[in-house]
């Protein structure tokens, strides 16, 4: 036989493979020359499903009849800013750029509000009633399926959610990777035992990758999915083409989150936030062992200075490093993200005694600060401290062990302002000269609203030679008080003393109550043990309340053999209080 005769039949028998698959397949189609309605064809769920689990790159080309049975939801909490939900089979047009929720046969749709619009169903960001974090979903009937050019589905679990501002570390830490660490924890997208992420991320919100990517995807183990790669022209103007994903879940937990950004009100502390340095040491303990940090060690005694090399300059900053030295007998690393990697930076903090920086983005890294170091935040002329303390409360928050100060510069002799620079990097040339004078000869940035205030962006990127004698006072002083707080720890669970046990009363001359220790008072390390006992004549309403030192006591003035009575005891070890056991006697 010719060798033209043998690639003839090797080309037959491609086409003939390709037809095989474009046939029983399916995931093919869009790449078959003849484009059958998927309806014509005839292929078991069983085919289908074996395909879905050969470990092809996802999205996966399926057939449109897996999703015959429509999509579901399941949500949680009473309003958008903390509603969770979880869907099955939530799909998105790349044709109308939103997202669909198929009604079918199987369909479920449990804790919807009654309108889903009031603003939102769930908000993509831990920023909470923003405007541009909304996420809801148009519905469609499964027969719409019939319209639609192909179905891709994204198999597994993934997490819906927009980054708020994914240039700056500060939010990338505060809005997205804590609140994404104990959002996959709560809803078990996250193995509580080694951390392992079992959900990919998507990321809703537009922005291109960006320089922190690598962040993202180290901490959670897979390359997340932007926008971009789930809205794609449709294929054909007149029809449709779906992505859909297995498993989604949509909406970030904020309740790690500890500042506002002054939206509504001037910034400030999130009140009321129930966060402790507990919640923040996990995460950070995660963050360093999925970058595989180095230990740190008992010699690693030095100050870290955070260098910025374009705005908000330390203009003495060379004297500033040879006299804290000198003055306080460690080496100074000046640092950045210009010299250093993020992962690089992170382990840099970590094992540092003291981390000095201009207020900026990079003092979020004050999180990884060890018990026992300090802080100490410098301000440019006019900006007030006490209007600004995201890093303060931050390192504030119960059982950080985090030592705080902060220098202002109260001298406008030693800064330098950058009226010609662009508006965002605080030019003020675009206004009126009434105004430039204002700004010029004002004192202190009055409180205001985010984000765009001429007055703040002028000072905020002055550059400042700083008062290096007080800034060494001011390190004398947060020195001490770390040798203080080197003994502080995280604040741990409390541990609940168990009911008392064998409570029994006994009816001669009076009343007589006994009761046996709660059975984990010995694993409580503690001698503050007393008992809370509360009694009552079960026709009665009044009550009578005692704290004891023993495990039982009689009862004589005031208890009559004729009645009885009902009894309450628990126990209390400091002011942690265990649940009530109760007896009638």
């Amino acid at each position: 036989m010719a060798v033209s005769d043998y690639l003839a039949l090797i080309v037959m028998a491609i086409a003939a493979w390709s037809q095989y698959r474009c046939y029983f397949l399916q995931e093919e189609l869009s790449r078959c020359s003849e484009k059958e309605e998927l309806g014509n064809k005839v292929v078991s769920q069983s085919e289908i499903q074996e395909h879905l689990d050969d470990g092809e790159e996802d999205p996966q080309i399926v057939d449109r009849r897996l999703l015959a049975g429509g999509s579901s939801v399941w949500c949680s909490g009473s309003n958008n800013t903390d509603r969770m939900c979880q869907f099955h089979n939530l799909c998105f047009s790349q044709k109308h750029k939103e997202f669909v929720f198929l009604s079918g046969s199987k369909s479920i749709a449990f804790g919807l509000p009654e309108n889903p619009f009031d603003p939102a169903l769930v908000d993509l960001s831990s920023v909470p009633n923003h405007n541009t974090q909304y996420f809801g979903f148009s519905h469609l009937p499964v027969a719409a399926l019939e319209d639609t050019n192909t179905v891709a589905v994204f198999r597994g679990k993934h997490l819906l959610m927009n980054r708020f501002n994914p240039s700056n570390i500060m939010h990338v830490f505060h809005d997205d990777l804590l609140p994404l660490f104990y959002t996959m924890l709560q809803s078990g997208l996250m193995a509580k035992g080694d951390f392992k992420p079992t959900a990919r991320l998507v990321f809703l919100d537009g922005y291109p990758a960006g320089e922190f990517m690598d962040l993202y995807a180290s901490l959670f183990n897979y390359r997340p999915i932007l926008r971009d790669e789930i809205t794609s022209d449709s294929d054909s103007a007149d029809q449709d083409s779906l992505v859909c994903f297995e498993e989604a879940f949509v909406g970030l937990s904020n309740v790690t989150t500890w500042y506002q950004y002054g939206f509504q009100v001037p910034q400030g502390p999130v009140p009321n936030t129930l966060l402790t340095a507990r919640e923040v040491r996990v995460f950070t303990s995660f963050v360093r062992n999925q970058m595989g940090a180095r230990r740190c060690e008992a010699s690693d005694d030095y100050i870290v200075l955070i260098k910025r090399e374009s705005t908000r300059l330390i203009l003495n900053e060379m004297d500033l490093v040879t006299l804290v030295a000198q003055g306080t007998g460690l080496r100074v690393l000046t640092a950045g993200l210009e010299d250093y990697p993020i992962k690089d930076l992170i382990e840099l903090v970590s094992c540092s005694k003291v981390l000095i920086g201009m207020h900026g983005s990079l003092l979020i890294l004050s999180m990884f600060l060890p018990v026992g170091s300090m802080l100490l935040e410098l301000f440019p002329y006019a900006i007030n401290p006490d209007y600004y303390t995201p890093y303060k409360t931050l390192v504030q928050l119960p059982g950080m062990g985090v030592a705080y100060r902060s220098w202002r510069n109260w001298s406008p002799d030693r800064s330098v302002g950058h009226p010609d620079a662009l508006p965002a990097h605080g030019g003020i040339r675009h206004l009126s000269r009434q105004e430039q004078k204002q700004i010029l000869t004002s004192q202190e940035v009055p409180q205001h609203l985010c984000c765009s205030n001429p007055d703040w962006l002028y000072r905020i990127y002055q550059d400042t030679a700083v008062d290096i004698p007080s800034i060494l006072n001011l390190l004398s002083e947060g020195l001490q008080e770390c040798q203080q707080s080197r003994t502080e720890i995280a604040p741990h669970f409390p541990v609940f003393p168990s009911k008392v046990g064998g409570i029994h009363c006994d009816r001669v001359k009076g009343l007589r109550v006994s009761w046996q220790r709660p059975w984990n008072i010995e694993y409580m390390n503690t001698n503050e043990v007393r008992y809370e006992l509360w009694t009552q004549e079960t026709d009665g309403d009044d009550y009578k309340a005692y704290i004891l030192q023993l495990e039982g006591y009689t009862f004589s003035e005031g208890y009559e053999d004729s009645k009885s009575y009902r009894v309450w005891v628990r126990c209390l070890v400091g002011s942690i209080k265990g649940p009530f056991s109760s007896v009638v006697c």
